[in-house]
This record gives structure tokens, sequence and C-alpha cells, in this order.
């Protein structure tokens, strides 16, 4: 367990303490997994939003800081590269060490010792078989440990038996078949429990592998076991459902951690029909009741509904971050199918209205198909019923063709394929924007939507975005030939602690695809950000990138990568190197040369903020410039989460003027700290007015 040093001065001797900034020279740096095929899904009804009020509590006079001595650094140069280093064998894995394969991956400080943890799912949706020698594994709880020989080095160490992550139903049975873990205190004793998400296929009934979604509760000695007690959360053995993502969130402030779950088709390849996405109430004692219904949120069955899009949607991912920062978590549905995504705002009284279509998120406003293959073809057979001008078709045609002019010329499927919507202040505006991620082919067209960055720009009760097109931004592509992108995945990380936020695309599934690497630049002079795709050059452009996660493995400030590989339509002759899944570890080489923070919240728990401080917001301003940050719980497909601890490049400052928290509590109370000093991590507790260094 992490030890604590308690570090408490009173207001009077602080007053009497004269602080001395230290100070420096220098410049400032500055598959998916499944098999994708083009499908139907829904969209929700527009509601008005004049009801909808912003309200902010005043601001708290500032809170004492303690005094603290910290090294202050000087910036350098990035220089021509690379900026990271594969140290996977050093750190324990790949061939000549534990062999944990996977598409998954998911990071969190599980035993608070400081040092964050991994748990890696591969793609196989069935049991791992500890029977077998070697063990058929498909899943791994690792943590992050002491180099047993290297001073000042860590290594990963499998400890997924000793955990009890592996258990099933059956105790004498190891190797549950998990999708994905997600983490939060969801009882609020102050150890990470984990959300085990279970995937079923309804098309294969004979296979399946009995196992459902659990949440599993950590003890004092860190070992995991099943919550007991009658639960809404896990489905029952006739409900096969296609679990696909998850976010941990607090959507009515009582201090108890709630959940919000993605399913996909109900039976995919043979309807449109999809299933319902669930919101389930907390406890506090890892039971859940299912409040869908009482928050507004239920969709319909696909005939009911596909019309105004209120019908259920092909779910891959599920986001909760706050949009128009009110202090209440917002719940964003990333769908499949090119059907609008949708956008619930948290009404702060227990319900949600849904703002996809207004704001912006459900889709572009890019819907003529006339560049679409399959619907050149459809005119090439039925021109009577297609204006004049489509284009003859670059592709053999089938018979007949395979566009449903009733359907795909509909404006709910002609949107995108999104698998994953990251939110965060990407312009330093104060406002969260998003980041949708989308599989896209050429011979769909431009009416499908391309993976983008929305600005968001929210003024008072108006929710709305702004997509950018990626050739604004500095995020286009080259697209040549038979051109697909497989971009399944992302994290905002500000690798370079230049204190701008960096985008890395998971892009894979499909020939010559790889991670992508999009350093923000300084902004246009309209304050438009900038982006440079330096994958290559900083040694991360990862073949069939898919899965990855942001954290800080040795603590020495800045963010190293964890990224796995995906395996799907595998050819080397297209560039796809991989015999398994393998997972590779990168270091960071130069964010450790410039100022950084990290800040970890603990709420009081029920009545107050839940024990992690999921759902509050945080704000750093350093050299005159506030950056904003919220915890997250989970985000996109197969639930992304990077730990749970804030991370801020600071550049050149090496003193921070300011540090705001506004708590997820029904207050949404606030606590100011002034003049703390960068390169630490700082844990900052509900209520208490002194920081404490970890």
């Amino acid at each position: 367990m992490t030890r604590f040093i308690q570090i408490i001065i009173f207001t009077s001797f602080l007053a009497a303490m004269s602080f001395v900034a230290c100070t420096q020279t220098g410049p400032q740096t500055e598959s998916s997994q499944e098999q994708h095929t083009e499908h139907v899904t829904e969209k929700h009804t527009d509601a008005a939003t004049k009801d909808i009020k912003v309200e902010r509590p005043p601001e708290p006079q500032p809170e004492p800081t303690p005094e603290k001595t910290t090294r202050c650094l000087t910036p350098k140069a990035l220089g021509a590269g690379p900026y990271f280093k594969d140290i996977t064998k050093e750190v324990g894995l790949g061939e000549d060490g534990i062999k944990a394969y996977g598409t998954k991956i998911t990071s969190a400080d599980l035993d608070q010792d400081g040092y964050p943890d991994l748990i890696i799912h591969g793609n196989e949706a069935k049991r791992d078989d500890w029977t077998a020698s070697p063990p058929v594994r498909y899943r791994w709880v690792l943590y992050n440990r002491p180099h047993p020989s290297i001073k000042d080095k860590r290594i990963f160490v499998d400890q997924t038996k000793e955990s009890g992550y592996a258990q099933t139903r059956d105790p004498k049975v190891l190797g549950r078949a998990s999708h994905f873990a997600l983490y939060a205190d969801v009882n609020n004793d102050g150890h990470l429990d984990i959300f085990s998400a279970a995937k079923s296929d309804a098309n294969k009934p004979n296979e399946d592998h009995t196992d459902r979604s659990r949440v599993l509760l950590q003890d004092e000695k860190g070992t995991f076991s099943f919550a007991t007690g009658a639960t809404d959360i896990t489905p029952s053995a006739s409900q096969l459902w296609s679990t696909t993502s998850a976010t941990f969130l607090d959507y009515d402030r009582d201090g108890i951690i709630d959940i919000f779950v993605g399913f996909w088709y109900k039976n995919y390849g043979r309807s449109y029909e999809a299933l319902q996405d669930r919101l389930y109430k907390g406890r506090g004692d890892g039971t859940f009741e299912d409040v869908t219904a009482k928050t507004g949120l239920t969709t319909l069955p696909f005939q009911q509904g596909y019309k105004n899009g209120t019908n259920h949607k092909p779910t891959y991912g599920v986001t909760s971050c706050d949009v128009n920062d009110d202090g209440y978590t917002d719940l964003l549905v990333s769908a499949y199918g090119r059907q609008y995504n949708m956008l619930y705002l948290n009404n702060g009284r227990g319900s949600f209205t849904e703002l996809g279509r207004p704001s912006g998120f459900a889709g572009d406003e890019q819907r003529d198909p006339k560049d679409n293959e399959f619907y050149r073809c459809f005119c090439a057979a039925y021109p009577i019923q297609c204006p004049a001008g489509v284009p003859k078709p670059r592709i053999q045609c089938s018979n007949p063709p395979p566009w449903n002019n009733t359907l795909d010329s509909h404006p709910f499927r002609l949107n995108g394929n999104t698998f994953t919507t990251v939110c965060g202040d990407i312009n330093r505006d104060g406002k969260n924007d998003l980041y949708n991620t989308e599989i896209r082919h050429w011979h769909i067209g431009t009416s499908s939507d391309p993976t983008q960055l929305l600005l968001n720009i929210t003024s008072g009760s108006t929710i709305k975005f702004k997509r950018m097109a990626p050739q604004t931004v500095g995020m286009s592509r080259p697209k040549t030939g038979s051109w697909n992108q497989g971009d399944l995945m992302a994290a905002f990380l500000d690798f370079d602690n230049d204190g701008r936020e960096d985008i890395y695309l998971c892009n894979s599934d499909y020939p010559f695809t790889y991670g992508h690497l999009f350093h923000q630049q300084t902004p246009k002079a309209d304050g438009t950000p900038t982006f440079t795709d330096i994958a290559k050059k900083a040694g991360v452009d990862h073949a069939r990138a898919v899965g990855v996660t942001a954290i800080d493995i040795d603590n020495d400030g800045d963010l190293d990568l964890v990224i796995g590989s995906s395996r799907a339509r595998c050819k080397a002759a297209e560039g796809c190197p991989w015999k398994v899944n393998e997972v590779r570890v990168y270091e960071n080489l130069v964010g450790q040369d410039t100022n950084w923070l990290k800040i970890s919240l603990r709420g009081k728990g029920k009545g107050g903020t839940n024990k992690m401080g999921i759902g509050s917001t945080i704000w750093v301003t350093a050299g005159g410039v506030t950056q904003m940050k919220e915890i997250s719980g989970g985000y996109g497909v197969s639930g992304q989460q990077h730990g749970l601890v804030a991370h801020f490049g600071l550049g050149k400052h090496c003193t921070i003027e300011k540090i705001m928290v506004r708590w997820a509590n029904s207050s949404r109370g606030r606590q100011v700290f002034e003049n703390v000093q960068a390169n630490q991590h700082i844990q900052i507790n509900e209520g208490v007015d002194t920081l404490t260094t970890r």
C-alpha cells in the first residue's frame, strides 16, 4: 500500500514564511477485434435546452499550501528522435518474459502503491484453460513491481490467479471469459474494484461460455471476489448480450459510483435490431439497480425508432464527461453502422435529455452517397430511382446490388462507424472537446464520417460542437487505391509535457495501418489547434496498433505507452508483422526533462464525492495558462482507461499559481490551492485544507 507523507503546515506559519519560487531559463519545447461490415443503426429525438441552466457555486478562497522543495527543470528541444524506446523485454513482457498477448489494455494502480498496473485481455471470447500445460491464456493481471536486480527499474509480475480476477462461478474452475476491465471504488472502502465485462454472441448459443458481466470487489489484502447480493448489472443465463463498452460515473452526485454499459447488435448480420444501452445506479455495496427508464435513457426497437433516431444503437463505445461545464456528468454513445451518435445531457435532476443531432455530435452534414460504390451499383441497375449524374461504379457489382435504397439513403445511415469518443480540453479554453475514431472504407465514400476532432463551442444552454476537417488541424492522412482506415481507439496525452494535449490514434485491422502520434503545435492565429503526425520519428508507429494506455510506468513524470497489436486480416505482405497479438511497452525518453504535476483525488464517499473522485474536474494554472482535466471513469470501445491520476505538463513553469478542484458532489463544491511547486505527485482530499505528497 502507498506510504503517504502528510505535510501539515498551519496557516499562521505559512503567512510568516516567504515562499521562494523556483526559477529557470531555457526555451519551452513545445479492429477492431471483430470483422467489420457496413450495417445499420439509430438516433434520438431533438430536445429543447432552454430550461437547462449552467449553475456554478461561488469560487472559494484558496487553501494554504505546504512548502516543499522540488527541482526545477529546463526543457530541452525534442531533437531528431526517437522519443520513445521499446522496453518490453526490460519490463518482463514478450517472448522472453510473460507472454501477455492482447488487444484490450487498461491500467490503474490496483494496490495503491503509487505505480500503475495493467490488465490485458486478448480477443478470444472463451475461457482460459489453467489445466493445460502450459496454461492457455487470454487474460493477464500484471502488477508493477521493483526490478529484482536493477536499481530504479520496474518489472511487471503476473498475479492473475493470485488476484482472484480469474475466478468463475464455480470455485473449482479458473479462467473467466471476461472481455475488458474497468476500475472504480464502487463501495467507497478505499480499494479499487473492477467491472469485468463479458461479451456473449446470440448467433452462437451453443458456444456460450456462460460467464456474464460482474463486479469484483477488492479487499484489504488485495484480493478480488464477486460482489454478492441481487444486482441488475449481471445478465441472466438466457441473456446473450453483446457488451462492448462501459464507463463509471456518479450521475446523481450522491457519492456512490454508477455505471453506464453499451451493447451492440442483438443478432449481428441478421437484422438492424440492437440492444438497449443501460444505466445502472450503484447501491454502494457492489450491487446495482437498472435506472435506464427512470432517467429518460430508454430507446426503441428499430422499426419504431430509426426514422427519428430513437432506436437502439449498435453501440461500440460509451463515454462520460461534462460537456457543458455545469458540474454534472453527461453521456456519449458512439454508434456503429453509420448510425447517429447520441449525446445525453445530464439535467442535474436525475434525468437526461438527448441532444446528439442539434449539438453536432450525431454525425457530420456530408450525406450525399454519390461516391458510395454500392449506391452507384444500385443506380446502374435501377437508374429511374436515382437522380441524374450519378457516376458509374468502380467495382464489380453483385445482383442484386448491396444497397437498400429505402434504408441506406436515409440520413440515419449516412454518419460514421464510431468506435471511441475521447473527451478532454484540447485547446485550453476550459471546455471538454471530443475526438471520434471511425472505421472508414474507400468504397463507402465521403458520407461515412472521418476520424475527427470536435471543438466544444457551447454557449450558455446551447450545446454545440464544431467538426474540424482533418486537413484543417493537420491530421489528414494520404489515401491511395483501395484504402481503409481502422481507427478504433485513441488516447489524449501530453507526451512532451509542453502543456498541450497530444493524441495517440490506434489504426489497425487493414493493410499497412499503424499507430499515429499527433503532436500538438502552436495554434493558428484564430486559436485553431494544429497537429503534426510524428509517430515514425517518435518511434511509436506501431503496426496494426489496437489497445493503448498512457501511464507513467516508472514515476519519472512523463507518460509512457503500452500498445497492443491486431492480427485481423493479417498478411505480412500488407504490413502485418505479428504472429501473435503482441503487447509492446514504450518508455518516454523526453517528457521527464520538462516540468509536470500529477494529481490524485480522494473523496469522502457517500454523501460527498466518490472515493476516487471520478467525474471531478481539476484546473491547473501555470505561467498564466490554465489547463483543465476531468477524472475519467473510462471511455470508448472496450472501456479504455489510463488510471485515475490527472497528469499535467507545465513546460518551463515550475510554480503553479493555482489549482482548483470542483468535486463531483451534490453541491459541486470547490477547493483552491495556490503556489504549488511542480514535479511532484500530490493528493487532494475532499474538504481537507492541506495537500499530501505521494
